[in-house]
């Protein structure tokens, strides 16, 4: 937890924790690390991207040049945007 306010406080608290870390437990009252374990996601993200890549499979390019005639071209782009606040305001 963040306490902005209190910052001079806690900087006391954490002080005496260390002064007599013989005799109080450091690790009760303050996280002193943070040890993570990522495999188990990655194995799962990895199951995941399998399981959806066999949902949406990839198509091969063609190779023929007849092939190529007969794929969709592209559409020459408009180049036109609207100017939405002019259109917006009323006269």
């Amino acid at each position: 937890m963040h306490y902005p306010n209190n910052a001079l406080e806690k900087i006391e608290e954490v002080s005496y924790l260390i002064k007599n870390k013989d005799s109080i437990d450091l690790n009760k009252y303050l996280k002193t690390s943070d040890l993570r374990n990522h495999r188990e996601v990655c194995d799962l993200m990895a199951d995941y991207c399998k399981y959806m890549s066999d949902k949406f499979p990839r198509t091969k390019p063609k190779e023929n040049e007849e092939d190529e005639e007969e794929a969709a071209e592209a559409g020459e782009p408009v180049n036109y945007v609207p100017d939405l606040l002019e259109e917006a305001s009323t006269w």
